[in-house]
Formats: structure tokens, sequence, C-alpha cells
């Protein structure tokens, strides 16, 4: 993640740290579904339900004392951004949601937590590519991506050399 937000202000240290410590908590919520689904799993649009909803109320709790801090705060989206969160609400979350825990059955949960490393490579071309903010865009950016793309699609390999 230095590689790829290498630039980044140090006033923006908060959010930096926020997004390390959420993808740890990811790594270990992904380990956990793992669990879930080896044992006795429930259908998976039941599970992913169940947890996005808990995380909406867990966000809800949160949203007054952000509103609190912050009281200006537009939060009734505008018929714009009302499309934009179906699109990333649906295609964006629930469906690779839905497909991760199909594929958690067949696959580890190491294996999911190397794919899902490349949510920042795609989210970060797909803003390049729809609001044209490709110009922060450096080199560090792009050798971060190398080394993201060369663990995801490495690891089948290596895992299939080092078992022999």
């Amino acid at each position: 993640m230095a590689l790829i937000a290498g630039n980044i202000d140090w006033g923006m240290r908060i959010g930096f740290a926020v997004g390390i410590v959420g993808a740890l908590l990811a790594a270990v919520f992904s380990s956990l579904n793992k669990k879930l689904i080896d044992n006795n799993p429930p259908p998976p649009l039941v599970m992913s339900f169940t947890e996005l909803f808990g995380g909406v109320a867990v966000c809800s709790l949160v949203l007054p004392f952000l509103l609190w801090q912050s009281p200006n705060t537009q939060l009734i989206p505008t018929n714009m951004d009302w499309g934009w969160l179906f699109i990333l609400a649906w295609v964006c979350t629930l469906l690779p949601y839905y497909l991760t825990l199909l594929a958690m059955r067949y696959i580890s949960a190491f294996a999911t937590n190397l794919t899902i490393n490349l949510e920042p490579v795609y989210g970060v071309l797909l803003a390049a590519v729809f609001f044209q903010e490709h110009k922060d865009l450096n080199p560090q950016f792009y050798v971060g991506v190398i080394v993201i793309l060369l663990a995801v699609f490495s690891h089948p390999f290596l895992k299939k050399y080092f078992e022999k």
C-alpha cells in the first residue's frame, strides 16, 4: 500500500491507518467466513444479507457521532448519487461478495484474501476511467500494482511447486 498510496499527504494518516486496520479486519473476516463455510454453511444469500446488514447497522450507530462533528454534511444523495450507489451496492459489493462466498467452498481463505487484494487496483483504475482521476497515478502506483498482481497470480504456481 505504501507504493500505491506513496505520495499521500501525511495529514491523511488517520484515513490511511483506518484503511490498514480495515484490511486486517477483512482478512480476519474472510478467515472466519471460511471456517463457517467449511463447517455448516448457511445459504450464501442468507449469509450475505446477514453480514452486510450487520455492517449497515454498525455504520448507522457511528453515523450520529460523525454528524455531530460535521453538522453541515449533506446525507441525502442526489439523483446521480442514487445511480452510482445502486451500481456500487449491487455490482461492486453484493454480487462479488456472493460469488466470493460460493468460491470459498472450493478455495482457501488465503487465496480469497489474495484476490481481495486486487480491490485497490481496480478501484483506482475505475476512478481513473470514470472520473478522470488518472493525473495522480505515478510510477510508484504501477510498481505497487505489479507487486500485487505478482502476489495474486504467482500464488497458485508457488503453492503447486511447494506441495511437490
